[in-house]
């Protein structure tokens, strides 16, 4: 076993001394022979003394070496270069065709829920009241589409005797798809009976039915050709009409329509419009006259500065019969005119908000289908004109709010020639003549609506019109309006009930007494209109329906109120 012992500075071990070098070879296998000997022994007895010496805190100090300063380059030799030569051979491999046997998934197209072909609707209520839709098309085709289609309304009795109605209405249409353009017509019959119950209740000698009775009888057709390709630079609509209306007395009018509608695409944000129509129109009543207008649109549209622009004029000829002081025709008299047409239109917000402007004016059709449709109570022998809207300036908002709210507010200032009203005539108070201011009529505008439409769940909507007429000779708008309100709403609360309601507003009426020649201020009409559908199943339902639930006596012409309270019930069925 070895001993150690420490001095100050260093531990002491005896050592023995190094071999020479030239018996350093026989002494090692001389030793390493005695070693394998007793290498047993020496696991079993004690190892001879032997001492080390151990330095502590000695630092060992390694010379320094001197750092080449040259940097070492190799130098290679270039290879040379070789020639490469390429050998191609074709190989020829021949596999066996595989024939996977895969199935891939197949959607199953969507069965398409057949057209509803037909529908009618039925009701009563009271008054009299009958009411019948019906309507039956060819569902879905290809290649054409045709329907037919049946409305009756009707009353037997109203607020007053003989003031009861009927208008009934049966057309058909029908429409052939080509790649190319798509050919349509159609064939309406409207018959109206009225009565003239506006007469004077006071006199003693009460109208037989014979004297008030009043039928209304037109029939119109309709051609149309339209060309289907709306990406071609050219797209254009052609339309042809030709119609007929009379009444009771032998008053009568025929009418002979063409107009065409056409675009011609320069680039996305330009293009040229033109429309133009000519209406030939010839009345026979106590005498003969023969009316025409005839006019044409050319209208360039551009953009210009973020702004969207559109320029052009109406230019019109217009032939009206002219009247001598008695009322008695005495020829026809043509007129050329020429009006400007100009807007501008500017997205300040993306769509939801744009404000536009701009100035036109025209000539305005007047005929006496369109007047009996205003007013069914004429008098015999009524003059009537076409309305020239001098100019029209106009200024606005509009926009619409993530495709459900769409608003709109405008005011406008016109100036119109031959604008036409309503009073009641001298010789029977119960019909009605027509007249117009000798100079320009004016009229500000101030119009408003706001429609709130979610599909077919849900539609709500608000219309406001304020409108203030100047006159001259005219002592009075007669039966025009100075303010409108229309608020609507429907509602589907659940698969099988639809509510949905409406109130209309119409004041500032004023009317002409013809015995004292005094004005006659007319009482605020208003009318407001619930109704209730119960869906059975989707083909059948039925419905209630209150109209003028106020139960106002509304009159919209002097002498002639409206209906009460009206309820009806009814049901519909598709099939």
């Amino acid at each position: 076993m070895r001993k150690y012992r420490e001095e100050p500075g260093r531990l002491h071990a005896k050592i023995p001394q190094r071999l020479k070098p030239d018996c350093q070879v026989k002494k090692i296998l001389f030793l390493f022979c005695i070693v394998l000997s007793f290498q047993a022994a020496a696991q079993e007895g004690e190892l001879p003394e032997e001492y080390f010496t151990v330095v502590k805190n000695k630092k060992n100090v390694l010379p320094e070496v001197g750092k080449p300063q040259e940097k070492v380059t190799l130098s290679l030799k270039p290879l040379p270069k070789v020639k490469q030569k390429y050998t191609y051979k074709e190989f020829s491999l021949l596999l066996p065709l595989l024939d996977p046997k895969l199935n891939p998934p197949v959607l199953k197209a969507e069965k398409e829920e057949p057209a509803k072909e037909g529908y009618v609707r039925l009701g009563a209520g009271n008054y009299g009241s009958t009411l019948l839709d019906a309507f039956y098309n060819s569902g879905r085709q290809k290649d054409y589409a045709y329907g037919v289609y049946l409305n009756h309304q009707a009353s037997a009795n109203g607020p007053v005797s003989k003031s009861g109605y009927s208008n009934n209405q049966a057309g058909a249409y029908g429409r052939y798809f080509t790649p190319n353009f798509t050919l349509g017509g159609g064939l309406v019959y409207n018959r109206g009976r009225y009565n003239f119950y506006g007469f004077d209740r006071d006199s003693s000698n009460e109208l037989s039915s014979d004297s008030t009775r009043q039928i209304i009888q037109s029939v119109w057709f309709n051609l149309g050709l339209e060309n289907n390709k709306k990406n071609k630079p050219i797209s254009y609509k052609v339309g042809l009409g030709i119609g007929n209306i009379s009444d009771r007395f032998k008053a009568s009018e025929s009418e002979i329509s063409l107009d065409f509608n056409g675009r011609y695409k320069i680039k996305d944000s330009s293009s040229v419009d033109v429309m133009t129509d000519l209406s030939l129109v010839k009345r026979t009543d106590s005498s003969s006259v023969n009316r025409s207008l005839w006019r044409i649109e050319p209208v360039y549209r551009f953009g210009f500065k973020g702004f969207q622009v559109h320029a052009g004029v109406q230019m019109s000829v217009s032939n009206e019969p002219e009247v001598l002081e008695s009322g008695a025709y005495s020829g026809s008299k043509s007129s050329f005119h020429i009006h400007p047409i100009i807007g501008l239109q500017q997205n300040l917000f993306d769509t939801k908000l744009v404000a536009f402007a701009g100035v036109r004016g025209g000539m305005n059709k007047k005929t006496l289908r369109s007047t009996l449709e205003a007013n069914p109570f004429l008098a015999p022998d009524v003059y009537l004109r076409h309305e020239n809207q001098l100019f029209n300036f106009y200024l606005g908002l509009k926009g619409q709010m993530k495709g459900q709210l769409n608003y709109r507010t405008q005011i406008s200032f016109e100036k119109l020639n031959q604008q036409a009203f309503f009073i009641n005539s001298e010789e029977r108070q119960e019909q009605f003549d027509v007249v117009y201011d000798s100079s320009s009529t004016r009229r500000f505008t101030w119009e408003t609506e706001a429609i709130y439409d979610l599909g077919t769940k849900t539609r709500a909507g608000i219309r406001y019109a304020f409108i203030k007429y100047g006159v001259d000779k005219l002592k009075e708008p007669w039966h025009a309006p100075n303010s409108v309100l229309t608020i609507f709403g429907r509602q589907q609360i659940s698969e099988k009930i639809m509510l949905s309601g409406e109130f209309y507003y119409m004041g500032g009426l004023r009317g002409l007494i013809p015995k004292t020649a005094e004005t006659k201020k007319l009482k605020g009409l208003a009318d407001f209109n619930l109704k209730g559908e119960y869906f059975f199943k989707k083909r059948y339902s039925a419905f209630l329906s209150v109209h003028n639930l106020l139960n106002n006596k509304n009159q919209r012409y002097l002498y002639y109120p409206t209906q009460g309270l009206r309820i009806m019930v009814g049901a519909s069925v598709v099939f």
